[in-house]
């Protein structure tokens, strides 16, 4: 009953998250929306980086969760000081690309929200304790069709650290995205674990090295 998904005896308690002050203007113009790059990225795909104009490493991770008649392309990317980091970074990049498996007639709203829920163990006396956090990018992401009644493909958004690191120690994360609603598997969580221990946002050793 200590298993991520555990589902006995959890006593539901919801958080709201507030979004954390607005990430610097540095966005390019919404066309910049490289759609047809990262919509190559495949499932659990990650990549690394190094730029020697800035002296910044790039960390990448690809996701494709599928839910019912849809599928979402996630991919996450920050930049990191130097060759070899060791600070994490101030934001990371997020992208919401509609997948392969989506219906193409079906309506499309620039929508991006996460519900991120995290198992606090507890003890002989106190059950254990499923904390849910609920972030809406919807008001940042940038879609790259912003005209009224446009049906977007792309939607970024820079995502803080204290938004991100929920993201990256979460047991479990549900989407709605576009308007339509899906869900990591175990696989991807874990990717998604790794990646903040590659930006060094988790310092925890992967349960995999021991």
């Amino acid at each position: 009953m200590t298993t991520r998904r555990s589902t006995l005896i959890l006593l539901p308690v919801v958080i709201g998250l507030a979004s954390a002050v607005a990430m610097r203007a540095a966005d390019t113009p919404a066309a910049q929306v490289p759609a047809g790059i990262l919509g190559n990225v495949t499932d659990l795909e990650k990549w690394t980086r190094y730029y020697d104009d800035t002296r910044e490493t790039e960390y990448g991770l690809g996701l494709i969760p599928k839910g019912a008649g849809n599928s979402l392309r996630l991919t996450f990317s920050s930049r990191l000081e130097g060759r070899f980091p060791n600070q994490p970074p101030r934001q990371v990049v997020l992208h919401a690309i509609v997948g392969a498996l989506t219906n193409p007639n079906r309506n499309r709203t620039p929508q991006l929200t996460f519900e991120i829920d995290t198992v606090k163990k507890g003890d002989a006396t106190t059950p254990a304790v499923i904390v849910t956090t609920k972030l809406d990018l919807t008001s940042r992401a940038r879609p790259d069709r912003p005209a009224p009644g446009a049906q977007p493909e792309d939607l970024m958004v820079r995502l803080t650290m204290d938004e991100f690191t929920p993201m990256a120690m979460a047991d479990a994360i549900r989407i709605n995205a576009f308007g339509f609603s899906l869900k990591l598997n175990d696989q991807q969580l874990d990717a998604l674990h790794e990646y903040g221990r590659r930006v060094l946002v988790i310092t925890t050793p992967s349960p995999l090295a021991r």
